[in-house]
C-alpha cells in the first residue's frame, strides 16, 4: 500500500480496528504491518487529545493541535516499536503514516464540520 493510499483510506473506524489489533494483544507481532502500527498510534494520539480537550474544555488553535497530535502519534509509533520488538518493520514509514493519519483524524473530526 502506498503512503497516499494508506492516508486516503484511513478513518476513525480503521484507527479503532488497528488499535485493537496492536494493543489488544490478539495479533502475533509477526502479523503486524507498519500500517497497523501507524493506525494504532494515530488513534491512540487522537484519543489522548480528545480526553485532554474534554477535561480542559477549551478549543485549541487547529494548526497547533494538528502538530501536537502528529507528534504524539509519531512518539507512540516509536514506543510501539521499542516495546513490541517490531524491528522487522519500517519504523520511519510507520512514524510518517502515524503523523499523517493523526492529522487526518483531527481534520475529519474538528475541521470538516
Amino acid at each position: 500500500m502506498s503512503d497516499n493510499d494508506f492516508v486516503h483510506s484511513y478513518d476513525r473506524s480503521t484507527g479503532e480496528r488497528h488499535h485493537e489489533e496492536v494493543y489488544g494483544g490478539k495479533t502475533h507481532k509477526a502479523k503486524l504491518s507498519h500500517e497497523a502500527v501507524a493506525g494504532a498510534a494515530a488513534f491512540a494520539a487522537f484519543r489522548a487529545y480528545e480526553k485532554k480537550r474534554e477535561k480542559e474544555g477549551k478549543k485549541d488553535n487547529h494548526a497547533l493541535a494538528k502538530e501536537l497530535i502528529a507528534a504524539l502519534a509519531a512518539a507512540e509509533a516509536e514506543k510501539l516499536f521499542e516495546t513490541k520488538g517490531l524491528d522487522f518493520l519500517d519504523k520511519r514509514k510507520a512514524e510518517k503514516h502515524a503523523r499523517d493519519a493523526a492529522e487526518k483524524l483531527y481534520t475529519q473530526h474538528y475541521e470538516d464540520k
